[in-house]
């Protein structure tokens, strides 16, 4: 009878053990995982992608009409930014009605740079 109930209790440990182990397990990994910090440059090539897709936006004929060219994997595959580490450049690419109201293809070189560690927008040129 001794040996039932000690076989009993330990069972019972092993199985409280065993839940305390997987719960402790399950609250680890609904723990988010720390996001990367962004670097600089990055920082800025995600700036300089909004400021040309506004001066753009800005002095469309049909603002509504445009295609920016985003992909879902992220608008970078199709506005690609040049960064010397002084000078940054986008090259945007999207379609727009144009006066006529046809949808073209336009391109913009946008530039812009680095002045004690801030970007100053220097300007925009057609393609």
């Amino acid at each position: 009878m001794k040996a039932v109930i000690k076989f009993i209790f330990q069972t019972i440990a092993v199985v409280i053990i065993a839940i305390g182990g997987f719960t402790i397990y399950l609250i680890q990994q609904s723990e988010p995982e720390p996001k990367p910090e962004m670097s600089q440059a990055d920082t800025d090539a995600g700036i300089m992608r909004l400021v040309c897709k506004d001066t753009i936006n800005a002095n469309l004929h049909d603002p509504s009409s445009a295609e920016w060219g985003f992909r879902d994997d992220g608008w970078f595959q199709t506005w690609p930014v040049s960064d010397d580490g002084e000078n940054l450049s986008v090259t945007a690419k999207f379609r727009a009605k144009n006066k006529l109201g046809a949808l073209v293809v336009a391109e913009y070189t946008c530039t812009a740079k680095r002045v004690d560690g801030e970007l100053q927008f220097m300007g925009i040129k057609a393609l």
